[in-house]
């Protein structure tokens, strides 16, 4: 790997980081809501948000199956075109964890719309299956 690309790990099923955890998002979706896509990669922080939280802004679909993850004044988040890229939280050791999957949102960093992702843990399972079939 090269000096600031490093793999990360996937996590136990029980991994869950508590709310409020700076975790990181990187894509190269557009640099903002009505703005082009991004030449580079681009990397935000971003907070872990309680699913209450956030399904006081998506009026209650949230479920177990995703996370969020932003700011509840907006500011920063993933936008259009990030879909399917990475939110690895860090795990304490030095090591992130890929803890999410950008998934979708309403707009791009809006106040009151924090991102949404696919929570890996749902997945892993299905992850470990896929792993063990191809090894």
């Amino acid at each position: 790997f090269y000096k600031r690309v490093h793999s990360v790990c996937l996590p136990e099923k029980s991994w869950s980081p508590p709310d409020g955890t700076g975790c990181y998002v990187t894509g190269w979706g557009r640099t903002a809501e009505n703005e082009g896509y991004s030449d580079v990669l681009r990397e935000a922080q971003v907070r872990l948000v309680s699913r209450d939280t956030c399904n006081a802004s998506y009026s209650g679909i949230i479920n177990e199956r995703y996370i969020c993850a932003g700011y509840p004044g907006g500011g920063v988040d993933s936008c259009g075109g990030d879909s399917g890229g990475p939110l690895v939280c860090p795990r304490g050791n030095g090591s992130f964890v890929l803890t999410g999957i950008v998934s979708w949102g309403k707009g791009c960093a809006r106040p009151n719309y924090v991102g949404v992702y696919l929570q890996v843990t749902s997945m892993m399972s299905f992850i470990n299956e896929t792993i063990s079939a191809n090894s």
